[in-house]
């Protein structure tokens, strides 16, 4: 989906819109997913419309098997959408956005040294298990999960951080990491020196599968990966270890 252009006769307004959220910050793969599917949805409906229109909001009323938390999902960027093409005069559609019926909050889990302990030890058993294989993924993967996850645990930084950090970010000297991309604006960080040594071995093999990349941690194409990369691993580690609910960012 990534790089994907938009097909309606919107395209204009939805490569500005894109502009002005990436501008801000606030841009992510998930967003433009669902605004590329309503993309199609108004080229099919309403082709060659170049104007947001009252009848294009369909597309956002409830299904009647989707769950509220997908409901919200699907159309919130829309409604953002709208909120700016109002806010700058090129629509006049009115609107009441929905509310929706659902707790959206997540208790985060409080997670004991037995726990972070037995994480770690299943997530380099679960890297090694990823060497043995040919894919460059899984190489990328079997060296970067153990790094990425310990990065989280030791800076506090929130996982789409760690994700989008360059090569450049990180002052191998003072250890010293600049957030470039994050919801509360740039900020640094100061790693501890163990983690700066792991990261400089790491760096090193990382550079021998993707000689002259500047992700930190990239994926098979040189790319920043998606949330789903750190997310669904992270799963698949952490149910060897417990059952109650977690995730990365409680690291």
């Amino acid at each position: 989906m990534k790089g994907k252009k938009f097909m309606s006769g919107l395209a204009p307004l939805f490569d500005e819109f894109v502009s002005y959220r990436k501008a801000s910050g606030v841009w992510n793969d998930n967003d433009r997913s669902c605004l590329i599917r309503f993309d199609k949805w108004c080229d099919r409906e309403f082709p060659g419309q170049e104007s947001l229109c009252q009848g294009m909001l369909a597309w956002c009323e409830r299904r009647e098997t989707e769950a509220a938390s997908t409901f919200y999902t699907r159309t919130n960027i829309v409604w953002r959408l709208v909120d700016y093409l109002r806010g700058t005069g090129k629509t006049t559609v009115t609107y009441i956005r929905p509310k929706y019926a659902v707790d959206r909050s997540f208790c985060p889990k409080l997670m004991t040294d037995d726990e972070v302990s037995r994480f770690f030890a299943e997530c380099d058993a679960y890297s090694i298990g990823l060497r043995g294989r040919n894919g460059l993924a899984d190489k990328l993967n079997s060296i970067e999960l153990p790094v990425f996850y310990r990065l989280l645990f030791s800076s506090g930084m929130r996982t789409c951080e760690a994700r989008w950090l360059t090569l450049e970010d990180i002052d191998m000297e003072s250890g010293v990491v600049t957030i470039r991309k994050s919801k509360c604006g740039q900020h640094r960080v100061v790693l501890h020196q163990s983690m700066l040594m792991l990261l400089s071995r790491y760096i090193d093999s990382m550079y021998k599968l993707m000689p002259g990349s500047t992700i930190l941690f990239p994926d098979a194409k040189g790319s920043p990966h998606p949330s789903a990369w750190q997310s669904t691993h992270f799963r698949k580690i952490w149910c060897k270890v417990s059952q109650e609910p977690a995730r990365a960012s409680h690291l």
